[in-house]
């Protein structure tokens, strides 16, 4: 998986850390929404002081999200910042594998009589998919109602990656990256 990241934080902000986070994948697929939280939510606990909290325990996925919902939201899980993670783009690079023959054979000679027998093999003929997406990552300060830290994330898989790994691929950095620019504070 190859899987770039670039972030900036706000500065006019100064340095804060967060301590109780709540996650939100902005994401139409069901799925993917759950895997962005809990994939975020995982990482972010495991490596940072920081409690995460998905955003799919209190705000109902089949709503769409207004001020009213994300701050009663905010409120119920007491988060001082709102991490918003969301595809900017996605597609896949088709790549054509040529079909190659190879043949294989022996021969025996006995008396004046030759037998014989050849196998074929045919490989490849086919397209391989390797999916790729772009995310866009803000974590917002609920004291200062304002963007905290921004990011763009891009990820790449090969012929066996699937989506979920591409949006693990990107939380994974996010959160590595939060820490790396002092917003969240490390476990160790």
């Amino acid at each position: 998986m190859n899987t770039t990241i670039n972030s900036v934080p706000n500065l006019r902000l100064g340095y804060q850390s967060y301590s109780r986070v709540l996650v939100i994948g902005n994401f139409s697929n069901l799925a993917y929404r759950q895997a962005a939280e809990n994939k975020t939510c995982t990482e972010m606990n495991a490596k940072t002081t920081s409690d995460c909290v998905p955003s799919a325990g209190v705000l109902f996925p089949g709503e769409p999200v207004n001020a009213q919902s994300l701050r009663e939201a905010v409120e119920t899980v007491g988060a001082d910042a709102v991490l918003v993670v969301g595809a900017t783009g996605t597609g896949s690079t088709q790549l054509w594998v040529p079909q190659t023959t190879r043949t294989t054979g022996s021969a025996s000679v006995f008396g004046n009589t030759v037998t014989g027998q050849a196998t074929t093999r045919t490989y490849g003929g086919y397209n391989v998919a390797k999916p790729w997406a772009g995310f866009e990552v803000v974590l917002y300060s609920v004291a200062r109602d304002q963007q905290a830290w921004y990011a763009n994330a891009s990820a790449g898989g090969n012929a066996f990656s699937s989506w979920n790994d591409l949006i693990d691929a990107a939380s994974d950095k996010s959160v590595a990256r939060l820490v790396e620019d002092g917003i969240l504070r490390s476990r160790e």
